[in-house]
C-alpha cells in the first residue's frame, strides 16, 4: 500500500467506520518506505506486507473491522453481499490511463449498487480527486455552518420590486444567500385576512438577498393576504435537504469540465521572475 492509500485508510479507521476493506495488487517498493510508516524495512512484496499493515490499522481502533481482500472478484462479491458498504475509494493502479476502461466499469458497478465512488491520485506536488455519489445524492447540510437567526425591523410590500421585503433591525446583518429558506417567528400583526387565527408566524419562505440587511420572501404578497406588520419578529435560517446529480467519471473525462477561474490567464506577470 502506497502513501495516499495508507493515509486515507488510517483516517477512516480513526474516524470509526464500521468496516474497512483493503485491496492492493501493487507490490511495495523501496520508494514506499519514505511515506508508508506502517511498512517494515524488510518488506517482501505487497502480498506479505498488506496483512501486516491491516494488523497495525486494526490496532488504531478495535471497533473497526479491517479486512484484506485477495482479488477484485472477492471485492465485488463482498460489495454485493454487504449493501451497508457505502463508499469505494480508488487510488492505484486504476487511476492510470491504461486502466481507464476498468475504472469506468467499477464506476458503473458502484452506481448500480448505490455505492459512492472517490477516485484520488497524487503525483508529486500535483493531485486529483474525482467523486461520483450517484444521480440523486441528498445533502442534508450544504455548507456546514451554524443556522443564523436575525431580528426583524419591518416586513412590507415593495411595489417597485413586486416583492415582500424584510428589513433587519439596525445593526444586524445576515449571511443568507439566494435560495436559502427562513422561518418567520414572533411577529406582531400580519394576521391572515381570511382566517384571523392564522398569521405569518411559523411560515417558511425561500428568500432572495437584496443587501446585507434586506431580503425578499418568494411567492408572498403580504399586503393582499395579511394585515400590516406591527413590530418585533425574527427570521431563522433552516437547513433544507438538497439533491445533487453527479456525473460519471466517463462523462467528466469527455466533457473536461474546468473551474471558470482556471480559464483566466494573467500574462502581465510572466516576466516577474527576472526581478525576483
Amino acid at each position: 500500500m502506497r502513501v495516499l492509500g495508507l493515509e486515507i485508510a488510517k483516517n477512516l479507521v480513526l474516524a470509526g467506520c464500521k468496516e474497512l476493506l483493503l485491496y492492493d495488487p501493487v507490490r511495495a517498493s523501496v520508494c514506499d518506505l519514505s511515506g508508508n510508516f506502517f511498512l517494515e524495512s524488510d518488506y517482501q512484496g505487497e502480498s506479505e506486507s498488506l496483512p501486516s499493515i491491516a494488523n497495525k490499522l486494526q490496532q488504531l481502533n478495535h471497533y473497526v473491522k479491517v479486512t484484506v481482500l485477495s482479488g477484485e472478484t472477492q471485492l465485488l462479491e463482498h460489495l454485493i453481499a454487504n449493501p451497508d458498504l457505502k463508499a469505494m475509494v480508488i487510488t492505484e493502479p486504476y487511476v492510470y490511463h491504461s486502466q481507464q476502461s476498468k475504472l469506468y466499469a467499477l464506476n458503473s458497478f458502484c452506481r448500480n449498487y448505490k455505492t459512492a465512488l472517490i477516485v484520488a491520485n497524487q503525483n508529486g506536488t500535483f493531485s486529483r480527486v474525482v467523486t461520483d455519489f450517484g444521480a440523486d445524492f441528498i445533502v442534508l447540510d450544504n455548507n456546514g455552518e451554524d443556522m443564523q437567526e436575525v431580528m426583524i425591523q419591518d416586513i412590507a410590500w415593495d411595489a417597485a420590486k413586486s416583492a415582500t421585503v424584510v428589513t433587519l433591525l439596525q445593526g444586524f446583518k445576515h449571511k443568507y444567500q439566494d435560495g436559502d429558506v427562513v422561518k418567520i417567528k414572533e411577529v406582531k400583526g400580519m394576521l391572515s385576512k381570511k382566517d384571523a387565527e392564522k398569521s405569518i408566524n411559523g411560515s417558511e419562505f425561500k428568500i432572495k438577498v437584496l443587501s446585507p440587511s434586506q431580503f425578499t420572501l418568494d411567492d408572498f404578497q403580504c399586503d393582499a393576504d395579511f394585515t400590516p406588520y406591527e413590530g418585533n419578529g425574527t427570521a431563522k435560517q433552516l437547513k433544507v435537504p438538497v439533491k445533487l446529480a453527479f456525473s460519471t467519471l466517463e462523462e467528466l473525462d469527455n466533457e473536461a469540465k474546468l473551474d471558470e477561474n482556471l480559464a483566466i490567464y494573467d500574462f502581465e506577470k510572466m516576466e516577474h521572475h527576472k526581478y525576483a
